[in-house]
């Protein structure tokens, strides 16, 4: 056998510092570009190369097939070779900055699709060699800690403003960056000797399927949650929605990354699941004003968030115990032979909780825009079920009545306890099916369809104006089809997704505070207290166009002002914010309109004064350009309207006088 080289660990030995920080480097790395590059600026670069929906849902599903297959295969090769561990995390890493290299150059919709299956590829290798490596790089006992570093660095410096709003390019660098970081650490790790046989007692796999179980449900609930809070502005706010919050979020991150390691060295794997559903139960709650104020929404979330992908790094190697069989004693070392079975089960856990979780969740918010309260429950009840699952195992000699009866005991009042946080969780967007039949007989009745359409014509302007266009047979088949007489006003067809209710509400009342040029009469008596037929209307515009959500958002993406376009003359911005702004927002933008206080607490008119315009200007040099698209499409989910029949040159005039209202 050829000794090993001077500068290799004795075998027996704790891994040493250099090992340490090649760990905590490599945890850190990985997230931010799994974070920053695969679920952020790719997939901008996707949606800003003019693909179709479709085109973008078929890159990130190769992106889930490469990872699944990848971790899957890349477990095996593990096995066949446990000492492959530091060429491993070199070509995971390089390969990941190679494929994010790729993304500044390729825009062709196959080649996309290609480096997408490949960013798929490189993360699964890169994952489940770094999880399989644990025993080696990191000391036994504080193992938990240094996973809780290493995962608190990535989250921070993923949630720095600049990076976090950066354009894709600035995002797309600093992934590569990171990633050449990764490869350099992973020069850094000594090349282990050939170790004695190892075997692993204790860990059954049962047990470890249990906990599959456990981070499926998070991850599920997580990427869904996160899908919704991001593409709704109205939520987005409370969550990452201007510079401080951004801050805050960092420091949480951090923070609670190491008291979940810290809680991983005593042991409390199981607890720590449980407790990270409960800070994402506490957040919907705040969010939907259940509980406390909106504004602890990012606390707890955040801190859910750090507290199950810390223990997702360190959960496979956190199962079982190795004993020696031949060869030289260890000093209490994990051998390197137990990264074998860790890496196996590393494979399987990212494959389906990682892999399958955040994609089920992703299309779950895409295809319902909402969280199902059936699924929340669910859920809780899994994330429970599996955290006393040790302890319905030790019950396993007593009687079958006896197992029945710790299993009842323990898990069904911890149903009763998410009860609540499944209806909150659930609603995050408002469901509104249930009384919107009820609303669309008011809607008939009233006459709405006399001057209102709901029929976006194909190919036209109206699909810019009013929303992705229906196929007409969709529409003939409802009794009775309400495609309308003509159109006196806007169509309606995809109302939920330009206006808010509040809007909505205001506009029926008194349709001139809105729009000063309406001809539109007042429907008040549908609003007098006690009279149903007033909130079902606003419920069934709601519900008008929630199955487009996502390609309304696609058109205002692709949305430009025409080159050739200049705004109006001062006098006349001056003019058209009065008219179209200061109903809402003020004279001066300090939103303190007198429409102001008749919007819900949760949804005010931004301070113009103040800047708070900021964080949708700021993706791009160009501010102008990113506030005429918000004063055109509005922001979907809030109280602000688009202004869609109005011309390039007003909207760049009423941009340049909404930066004007800024106070230095």
């Amino acid at each position: 056998m050829k000794p090993p080289p001077q500068n290799d660990p004795p075998f027996g030995a704790e891994p040493g510092a250099r090992e340490t920080l090649a760990a905590v480097v490599a945890i850190a790395t990985s997230y931010v570009f799994f974070l920053i590059f695969a679920q952020f600026a790719f997939v901008k670069i996707l949606q800003n190369s003019g693909f179709e929906a479709a085109t973008t849902r078929l890159a990130m599903a190769f992106m889930g097939v490469g990872g699944v297959v990848s971790s899957l295969v890349s477990g095996r090769r593990f096995s066949a070779n446990p000492h492959g561990l530091r060429r491993g995390l070199i070509v995971g890493f390089g390969s990941c900055a190679l494929t994010a290299a790729g993304a500044l150059f390729l825009s062709s919709p196959a080649a996309l699709c290609t480096l997408s299956a490949l960013v798929g590829v490189s993360l699964g290798i890169l994952t489940v060699h770094l999880a399989g490596g644990m025993r080696q790089l990191l000391p036994t006992r504080r193992r938990g800690f240094w996973v809780g570093a290493g995962t608190g660095a990535g989250y921070f410096v993923c949630n720095i403003p600049s990076l976090f709003a950066g354009s894709t390019t600035i995002q797309t660098v600093a992934a590569i960056g990171c990633c050449v970081l990764g490869v350099l650490a992973s020069f850094s790790i000594a090349a282990p000797p050939h170790p004695a046989k190892f075997f692993e007692s204790g860990g059954k796999d049962d047990a470890f399927a249990s906990l599959v179980v456990m981070f499926l449900a998070l991850v599920w609930l997580d990427s869904a949650a996160f899908y919704i809070i991001q593409a709704t502005p109205a939520l987005n706010r409370f969550g990452w929605g201007n510079v401080s919050l951004e801050w805050q979020n960092a420091f949480i991150h951090l923070v609670a990354a190491l008291v979940s390691g810290l809680l991983l060295d005593l042991g409390l794997l199981r607890w720590i699941l449980c407790g990270a559903f409960g800070c994402f139960a506490l957040a919907a709650m705040c969010l939907t004003g259940k509980v406390g104020g909106m504004w602890l929404t990012h606390w707890f979330y955040a801190t859910g968030v750090s507290l199950y992908s810390t223990a997702l790094v360190l959960a496979p190697s956190a199962m079982g115990r190795c004993k020696q069989l031949e060869g030289s004693a260890g000093a209490g070392m994990d051998p390197v032979e137990s990264s074998v079975k860790v890496a196996s089960r590393a494979a399987k856990l990212y494959a389906v909780a990682g892999w399958l979780g955040s994609a089920l969740g992703i299309g779950m918010a895409q295809d319902l825009h909402q969280i199902p309260g059936w699924f929340v429950l669910i859920s809780g009840a899994a994330v429970l079920g599996c955290a006393v699952y040790p302890y319905i195992r030790r019950t396993a000699r007593a009687s079958r009545h006896a197992r029945l009866g710790v299993f009842a005991g323990l898990l069904l009042p911890g149903c009763v306890l998410f009860a609540k946080p499944a209806e909150a969780l659930a609603n995050p967007v408002q469901n509104f099916e249930a009384d919107a039949k009820n609303g669309r007989e008011v809607y008939i009745s009233e006459g709405c369809m006399s001057c209102h359409s709901q029929f976006v014509r194909k190919g036209t302007q109206d699909e810019q104006w009013w929303g992705p266009w229906q196929d007409p047979k969709i529409i003939l088949a409802t009794r009775p089809p309400l495609i309308g007489n003509r159109r006196n006003g806007p169509d309606l067809l995809n109302i939920g997704n330009r206006r808010s209710m509040d809007w909505n509400r205001m506009h029926l009342i008194e349709p001139r505070d809105l729009s000063p040029a309406s001809r539109m009469p007042s429907y008040r008596h549908l609003f007098v207290p006690g009279d149903p037929r007033g909130p079902a209307l606003l419920e069934y515009l709601a519900l008008l166009g929630t199955d487009s959500f996502e390609e309304r958002n696609q058109t205002i993406a692709h949305w430009r002002i025409a080159p050739e376009a200049k705004p109006v003359a001062p006098d006349l911005r001056a003019v058209l914010y009065q008219r179209h702004c200061a109903q809402c927002h003020g004279t001066e933008g300090r939103g303190d309109g007198r429409l102001a206080p008749q919007l819900t607490h949760s949804n005010p008119p931004r301070n113009l004064a103040a800047g708070e315009w900021l964080f949708y200007a700021r993706q791009t040099a160009d501010p102008s350009q990113e506030l005429a698209r918000t004063i055109k499409f509005g922001i979907p989910g809030t109280s602000m309207p688009g202004h869609e029949l109005l011309t390039d040159s007003e909207l760049l005039g009423l941009a340049a006088h909404v930066q004007s209202l800024k106070q230095p």
